[in-house]
C-alpha cells in the first residue's frame, strides 16, 4: 500500500462544496451514500453517462467540484494538471492503478480508496460462481432457454 493514502469510503474535505460522483452506478441502488453526503453538507454532481467518462467527459462535469469519488476513469498527470480546485479523489474500489499517484501529490490531491467495501460482495461472487460451475447451472440455464428441459 502506498503510504500516502488513507482508507475511508467517503473524501475527508473541509470545504463543503460540490463532489463529482464519476461511477456510473453510484447511490443506484442504495441512496445511503448520497444521504450522508447531503447531511454532511455536500452537493454532489452524478456522472450522466451511465459509463466510465473520458477525460473530456471529466473536464466538462467536473465545474467547481472539490473532491471525486472516482471509478475507473483516467486520472493522469494532463487531467489532474486541469482540475486545479480537487483537493480529494476517493477512489471507489481498491485499484489505484488509474490514479497518477505522483501527480496527484505534485498537485496536493489526496488519494484515498474502499479498501473493504467490496469484499463481502466479491466473495459473494466467487462462492456464487463456484456453485455454478460444481452445479453445471450455466448448462442447466442455457437449456432452459432454448426450450430444453
Amino acid at each position: 500500500m502506498h503510504g500516502d493514502l488513507g482508507e475511508t469510503t467517503i473524501p475527508v474535505i473541509v470545504d463543503k462544496k460540490n463532489i463529482l460522483i464519476t461511477t456510473s452506478s453510484f447511490g443506484e441502488y442504495d441512496r445511503r451514500p448520497l444521504e450522508l453526503l447531503e447531511k454532511a453538507g455536500y452537493r454532489y454532481t452524478l456522472n450522466p453517462h451511465g459509463k466510465k467518462v473520458t477525460p473530456q467527459q471529466l473536464l466538462e462535469l467536473i465545474g467547481d467540484a472539490i473532491g471525486i469519488i472516482a471509478g475507473t476513469e483516467n486520472l493522469s498527470e494532463p487531467v489532474l494538471k486541469m482540475i486545479s480546485k480537487v483537493k480529494t479523489i476517493s477512489r471507489c474500489g481498491v485499484g489505484l492503478d488509474n490514479v497518477d499517484l505522483q501527480a496527484a501529490k505534485k498537485f496536493s490531491i489526496k488519494v484515498t480508496r474502499t479498501s473493504v467495501g467490496v469484499v463481502d460482495a466479491v466473495a459473494e461472487l466467487t462462492v456464487g460462481l463456484i456453485l455454478n460451475l460444481l452445479r453445471k447451472i450455466y448448462l442447466a440455464d442455457t437449456d432452459v432457454k432454448s426450450g430444453q428441459w
